[in-house]
């Protein structure tokens, strides 16, 4: 991948869903106020989620990579707890709830953030002002404590800056390839991204909210950035792309298609389209109707570590690992359900991303709109 400059600072403008907030003044005053004396009934409160999520989750949910529950379910396990939060504060009936209720009221904010934890890896987490919380500190090393409280300032929690920080970070934790997208250029300010894992599948990873809009977000200069640096994809991926897909959408040549994605990110630029709800939710749409749609919503993307990628021969279900040749023919058509069905909730988390998407420019649409104060 060409060397490149390091960035310039994040371009003013609101939040995208599930980015770190950086953390204001106002923010430390309140959690020195609210949390910090609390932190001990905080961990208690978080630990309790946490069980209730385990006892929920652990009997029934699949290996992942080959291994049990926990592990490869940071995700799921955080947006369980933070439900359950949810839940438990229309209510609140131990410190740790009434010290977080009493944050809320005073200004503070909660959110359930993604971003690039110490240079390393992916990560869900929990952001309450100036505190970290990570629910799920034990699903790469189940070694650790399941839940984790630190300053936000000493996490070593930051926002994907753009597609070349999102690449690094794919590339050295799945071992992911990143192309530019030239095979499909009118969805390329939106969707710049081809993935290649070392087993060959191919994915859209920049295909969710958190990606699209930070290429919505300075009219898709980003995106332009990185289909103007990045290597183009393999004949391979266009043809098994071009398997999938109409002829028509894709490029008949990779240089052809690299022109054609620089001059689509231009003309949507030129034309206001970052603020076309209808036109964003209709390309992350067509990313879900070519089967290799991006991750899930508001989220890390899915994908295997590099160090885990492997065909599965084993599945650990209610604690117990067994052989899949070894199984029942009818005990493998349950497996086989499973995974349908785990198939079938992704794509429509995909389509659920999409009109998140479509509902953010909207808003963003609606305060333009409105008369200033």
């Amino acid at each position: 991948m060409p060397d490149r400059n390091p960035p310039g600072p994040r371009v003013p403008g609101p939040l995208l869903p599930q980015e770190p907030a950086p953390v204001s003044r106002r923010a430390h005053l309140l959690a020195a106020r609210h949390l910090w004396p609390a932190r001990a009934a905080l961990m208690d409160l978080f630990l309790a989620l946490r069980a209730e999520t385990d006892a929920a989750m652990g009997g029934s949910a699949p290996a992942a990579y080959g291994k049990p529950y926990p592990y490869g379910y940071c995700r799921e396990i955080t947006l369980h707890v933070f439900e359950a939060l949810q839940r438990r504060m229309e209510r609140p009936g131990c410190r740790g709830s009434r010290a977080l209720q009493a944050f809320l009221a005073k200004g503070g904010e909660g959110r359930c953030v993604w971003g690039i934890l110490r240079d390393t890896y992916f990560q869900t987490a929990l952001q309450f002002g100036a505190l970290y919380v990570d629910v799920a500190n034990d699903t790469v090393d189940p070694a650790k404590p399941r839940v984790e409280i630190l300053p936000m300032a000493e996490a070593g929690l930051e926002p994907v800056r753009d597609a070349f920080h999102f690449a690094g970070i794919a590339k050295s934790y799945w071992g992911m390839t990143l192309y530019a997208n030239h095979a499909l250029p009118a969805l390329a300010p939106v969707v710049p991204m081809i993935g290649v894992m070392p087993d060959g599948a191919v994915s859209f990873p920049s295909a969710t909210v958190y990606m699209a809009g930070l290429f919505l977000r300075d009219g898709f200069r980003l995106a332009e950035e990185w289909l103007a640096s990045a290597p183009p994809p393999p004949e391979g991926v266009i043809a098994l792309l071009r398997s999938r897909l109409s002829a028509g959408g894709l490029a008949a040549h990779p240089e052809t298609g690299g022109k054609a994605a620089l001059a689509a990110c231009r003309d949507a630029r030129a034309r206001g389209l970052a603020s076309d709800p209808k036109w964003v939710a209709a390309c992350l749409a067509e990313c879900e109707r070519f089967g290799a749609g991006g991750n899930a919503p508001n989220s890390e993307p899915i994908a295997t570590p590099v160090a885990e990628t492997r065909a599965m021969s084993t599945i650990t279900f209610e604690g117990r690992s067994f052989a899949l040749d070894t199984l029942s023919e009818a005990a493998r058509a349950q497996v086989a359900g499973i995974q349908f069905v785990e198939g079938e909730i992704a794509r429509l988390q995909a389509r659920l991303a999409a009109m998140q998407t479509a509902r953010n420019a909207y808003v963003e649409a609606l305060r333009a709109a409105l008369p200033a104060e």
